[in-house]
């Protein structure tokens, strides 16, 4: 019997955060989580962004994303201003000091590719990399589909 895929993607969610994290601590020497490091990424795209908007970035909830908030602003990570132009909105920005992590995340994504991709072909990644685009996209569509019919 074949495993579910919903059981296999979250196992190897676990195992792969666990490594990341190891990893992340290696080259940082910072006690930064997987999700956290998202939302770093998430920022070194584009900072200045409302935390409605970085919760569906990260796909975290907004609670769930505040409380993260709270802890890498605690590390210094990150800052949070009202927005002057809708004081409703906060506007999340980073520090001098998470921008400079950037380079060493970078260092540990290679190193994850490494992990994740060993034995497979250059042709093969990009294949994997296009089907996980587009199961991602399935279920986005279908999530924003079940909302839409809900309301």
């Amino acid at each position: 019997m074949r495993q579910p895929i919903g059981i296999l993607i979250h196992q190897i969610k676990q195992i792969h955060a666990r490594i990341f994290e190891r990893v992340l601590r290696r080259h940082t020497n910072l006690d930064i989580s997987g999700p956290q490091c998202n939302v770093l990424y998430q920022l070194w795209r584009e900072e200045g962004i409302t935390i409605s908007k970085l919760s569906q970035r990260t796909q975290l909830t907004n609670a769930t994303l505040t409380s993260m908030l709270d802890r890498l602003e605690a590390q210094h990570l990150l800052r949070r201003h009202i927005n002057p132009e809708n004081r409703r909105e906060v506007l999340v920005f980073l520090t001098e000091q998470a921008k400079s992590l950037q380079i060493l995340y970078q260092e540990c994504y290679r190193e994850m590719s490494d992990i994740n991709f060993k034995g497979f072909t250059p042709e093969e990644r990009c294949q994997f990399e296009e089907y996980l685009q587009r199961f991602y996209h399935n279920l986005t569509a279908y999530e924003a589909q079940q909302k839409d019919e809900i309301f």
